[in-house]
């Protein structure tokens, strides 16, 4: 259902050819996080051979994900303008603010 309009949103049909397109887009999102997951979780493999260490990596990057997770679900309710403000601001506050300091902390003390 669509909130704006409180009209009933058609669902797709995969024997229809204009679910084509949507169904591309979505093997095309699922394909994306796939090849990130998998790429991330290689870049934290080569980081160290120390399995303690390794294990605080992947719950470190775990923890991020399902942060990013519930916020999304949160701005799932909010326009595309307001969206767009968020995502910019989560990206400048976490690549100056927070992700240094957890490079350096895991620099120092791992």
């Amino acid at each position: 259902m669509n909130p704006e309009t409180s009209v009933r949103t058609p669902k797709l049909d995969l024997n229809d050819s204009a679910s084509f397109g949507p169904f591309v887009l979505y093997f095309a999102w699922g394909f994306v996080d796939l090849t990130i997951s998998s790429w991330v979780y290689w870049t934290l493999s080569q980081l160290t051979q120390d399995m303690n260490e390794l294990g605080r990596f992947a719950g470190l990057y775990k923890s991020v994900q399902a942060g990013g997770a519930a916020i999304a679900w949160y701005m799932g309710s909010m326009d595309a303008a307001s969206q767009l403000f968020v995502c910019w601001g989560i990206f400048l506050v976490l690549s100056f603010g927070c992700c240094s300091p957890f490079y350096v902390l895991f620099t120092i003390c791992c």
